[in-house]
């Protein structure tokens, strides 16, 4: 047999080489359950003056009404979302989160959970806080987080 020949075997069999080897790692890929898709994430965190986010911000002032806005992409499921504050920096407060400041909102698919969080009586303490979100999925787990620190004048 001529080189050319030789050549075009040599390609011919490299073909279907790689035509069963797609084949196989197809197969092995769904018979192992393998999911190269997304999972459910937190794609954005937005804290504003309102709830439609007209005017985003991450500083308030004490007789505010601070607003959260948190987006889930690539969920297909009914899942919840958590959001508290958290004391980061005050004069006189320990950092952390702040006891009865935790709301959960439950998701369908991808969506927005909205937050709110209205002045205490007195205004909210000037200082250093976090908004944080928690993606929670139906086992009760933690599957993601995010944060935003905001100043309060």
């Amino acid at each position: 047999m001529s080189k050319i020949t030789h050549r075009h075997h040599g390609i011919a069999l490299l073909m279907l080489m790689l035509l069963v080897g797609s084949t196989t790692f197809t197969g092995w890929g769904k018979s192992l359950d393998i999911s190269f898709a997304s999972e459910a994430h937190i794609s954005d965190l937005a804290l504003g003056k309102d709830k439609k986010m007209t005017e985003q911000t991450d500083e308030f002032e004490s007789d505010e009404t601070i607003f959260a806005a948190v987006e889930i992409s690539d969920n297909a499921k009914t899942l919840k979302v958590k959001g508290r504050l958290h004391v980061v920096e005050i004069a006189g407060q320990k950092p952390g989160p702040i006891p009865g400041l935790e709301v959960i909102v439950t998701i369908k698919g991808e969506d927005i959970a909205n937050f709110s969080f209205s002045k205490p009586t007195r205004g909210w303490p000037h200082g250093k806080y976090k908004f944080e979100a928690l993606l929670i999925n139906e086992n009760g787990e933690t599957i993601d987080t995010e944060s935003h620190e905001f100043t309060v004048h």
